[in-house]
């Protein structure tokens, strides 16, 4: 979706895009950085993977005069403009919601811990409980394995922990989705049993049972910041190249079925 809308944003602007993948592997990203030096691109936005491994391929880049944006995750050690969200406002909204609904053990639910990302969500989770102090017995934190087909064991055995999580706070869209498979299959009910926040709602509206509430962004979200933000560098490079913008977003809350 999000690659999808970049494209048309550049479209309507006279750009193409070519879009690449690094399915979480940094020698893969690397060799997409490398082809994108070589390949006479105007301009890269890019969901960096998280860690110093390609540092010097992005320093590459910009030296070459190639601007970059990055959204979501920033790149450690290269000053390059980013669009990114409030993480830890994301993590507040969706607490101070569950709490206002009568939940008071609210599990976090996690994948891919390692993008700052998904840490400054735990953070403002743990964070936001704290201030509304509820008890340690009400924080549960759980990491889905990389292979996401392998989560339903684990998922089942936190609703087996006391007290028993009554509403889940997932980090990333596909992770709620996850959750609320796992759990309508195994007959509980969402939202009577166990509610659900997602982050992001961009999969569920075509594929899930139920609505996710979600803590999300303003429509479109990153894509026409960080689009504006790259069409600013290639067209003005002499005004635009000289301090990276760093772009955060406020999160809203679209309360849904799933709380």
């Amino acid at each position: 979706w999000v690659s999808k809308t970049i494209s048309q944003r550049c479209f309507e602007r006279g750009y193409r895009m070519l879009v690449a993948d690094s399915n979480y592997d940094s020698t893969m990203e690397a060799e997409h950085l490398e082809r994108a030096r070589d390949g006479g691109v105007d301009g890269l936005i890019i969901s960096p993977l998280p860690g110093t491994t390609n540092r010097a391929a992005f320093r590459h880049l910009l030296k070459a005069g190639i601007p970059i944006v990055t959204i979501d995750n920033k790149i450690d050690g290269v000053a390059c403009s980013s669009v990114t969200r409030d993480d830890k406002q994301v993590a507040r909204l969706a607490v101070e919601h569950l709490v206002s609904r009568g939940h008071r053990s609210i599990a976090f639910v996690n994948w891919r811990p390692e993008f700052p990302s998904i840490q400054a969500r735990q953070a403002g989770y743990e964070v936001a409980l704290k201030e509304l102090k509820l008890p340690p017995s009400s924080r549960a934190i759980l990491t889905l394995p990389y292979a996401l087909q392998d989560s339903e064991d684990v998922l089942l055995d936190l609703l087996k922990k006391e007290p028993r999580p009554t509403a889940i706070f997932a980090a990333r869209e596909i992770v709620a989705l996850v959750c609320m498979n796992v759990l309508m299959r195994h007959g509980f009910k969402v939202p009577d049993d166990v509610a659900i926040v997602s982050v992001g709602d961009t999969l569920g509206k075509y594929i899930a049972p139920l609505s996710l509430t979600t803590a999300t962004l303003l429509e479109n979200g990153v894509c026409d910041p960080a689009v504006e933000q790259m069409l600013s560098l290639i067209e003005s490079p002499t005004t635009s190249r000289t301090r990276p913008t760093q772009i955060v977003l406020p999160p809203k809350l679209e309360v849904k079925e799933s709380t």
